[in-house]
């Protein structure tokens, strides 16, 4: 190459061509390999404290060994046994060991659901019932499960609702109910005593203005002039104590409806006993 380099003018022949390129090429691979940093082994990044868990991935079944799976169905046999017995806490602790012994195994992932699900925590029994269909997609009791418990939680859901919606209407029919006859949409609602209580009042009332002597008669005459028979001023008390009952029937009826459409509306209304512990 030195000679070539002396004699630039001179045409080069096909092998002193080749192994200039071969000589080129291995300094070209020379260069590249120490521009070219090479990372630690070691290295490896750690999610700092602030840094946003990565996304959930599906992960491929776990091929167990013959040898946990046999183990973990002992586990599991002594977990029912003991939670037939009513030993919770020593039925949760075998089944933790279950699942440290098989990892990842669909079977006591879907007893894991059971034990959630019988523990009144359905969405913890979901999640379980969910990761035992992808350990093994052919789990059809695991899937029919999560299933059954989808609907179930979606059907309850829908049946709240239409509770609280006949709530709502039932209070607001019961406002009707009570300008007929105080204390009438109380009983229809369920606050018996209360709707009791104006009813007996207010027949009271009435039947202490119509036993008065003269008194009705009296009062018709004094509103149209007449003295005969003369006006008894008894008579104001059982209307005025009729009346009374009446408008405070009437607004208590009025102020239960506006109180549960309003609970209703703004999603305040009772969560549900689910996910307590047991």
């Amino acid at each position: 190459m030195e000679n070539d380099a002396t004699e630039p003018g001179r045409p080069l022949t096909p092998e002193e061509a080749a192994e200039r390129l071969r000589a080129l090429e291995e300094e070209a691979a020379r260069l590249r390999e120490a521009l070219t940093p090479t990372p630690p082994a070691e290295a490896v990044s750690e999610p700092s404290p602030g840094d946003e868990p990565p996304a959930e991935v599906e992960i491929a079944p776990v091929e167990l060994t013959r040898e946990q799976i046999e183990k973990a169905e002992k586990l599991l046999q002594r977990y029912h046994l003991e939670f037939t017995r009513g030993n919770q806490d020593i039925a949760s602790q075998i089944l933790k060991e279950a699942a440290e012994v098989a990892p990842g195994s669909s079977i006591v992932l879907e007893v894991m659901g059971d034990d959630a699900q019988a523990r009144r925590r359905p969405q913890e029994a979901l999640e379980f019932y969910k990761r035992a269909k992808l350990a093994d997609p052919k789990n059809v009791s695991a899937e029919r499960k999560h299933a059954e418990l989808v609907f179930n939680t979606q059907a309850r859901s829908a049946t709240v609702a239409a509770s609280e919606f006949e709530a709502v209407a039932s209070s607001r029919s019961a406002a009707i109910f009570s300008v007929i006859l105080p204390g009438l949409g109380h009983i229809v609602t369920g606050q018996i005593a209360s709707g009791v209580g104006y009813l007996v009042v207010w027949l009271g009332c009435v039947i202490w203005t119509i036993a008065i002597p003269d008194g009705i008669r009296g009062l018709v005459s004094a509103m149209t002039g007449n003295t005969n028979p003369p006006f008894n001023a008894l008579i104001l008390l059982p209307i005025l104590g009729g009346v009374v009952t009446w408008l405070i029937a009437l607004t208590t009826i009025n102020a239960h409806s506006k109180t549960l459409s309003k609970r209703i509306g703004t999603g305040s209304s009772p969560k549900p006993p689910v996910d307590l512990p047991y």
